[in-house]
């Protein structure tokens, strides 16, 4: 799960919230990135980043081909967030590139420390005690 902390160069770090209608038949969880394309929505698997979509609420969709509205915001490269790491440190530091880490079903839920084109590292202070990290999405 990604957690907003700040966008870098705003004035406050707040994102512009927007209703979309998309076309939906799934659970959507904030917290999770979704990949925007031609009016639908799909979980982000981390290989396409160029539209990811980040929810504010929870919606069900009621099967395939439903079009729903839904809160959330576009995430853009000057957004940071704070998500769990996968795998341990080793030898990634602040600016290194690393990639999605995908659960069972290919559903994005954090970062590896694989090094990859997802997003750059930021910050690792917060590592030891909470197995998070702050990460800006590389577009």
């Amino acid at each position: 799960m990604f957690k907003l902390i700040k966008i870098l160069g705003a004035k406050c770090n707040a994102p512009e919230i927007v209703e979309i209608e998309t076309e939906f038949g799934f659970e959507c969880i904030p917290g999770r990135f979704y990949n925007l394309d031609g009016g639908s929505m799909f979980d982000c698997d981390g290989d396409e980043t160029s539209l990811i979509f980040a929810p504010i609420e929870r919606v069900t969709g009621k099967g395939t081909g439903t079009v729903i509205k839904l809160k959330g915001y576009y995430v853009t490269e000057d957004m940071v967030f704070e998500t769990k790491l996968y795998g341990g440190l080793g030898n990634i530091r602040s600016g290194s590139l690393i990639s999605p880490y995908q659960n069972d079903v290919d559903i994005v839920m954090g970062v590896s420390s694989a090094v990859g084109t997802f997003a750059y590292v930021m910050d690792t202070k917060d590592y030891e005690n909470t197995g998070n990290i702050t990460v800006r999405i590389a577009k």
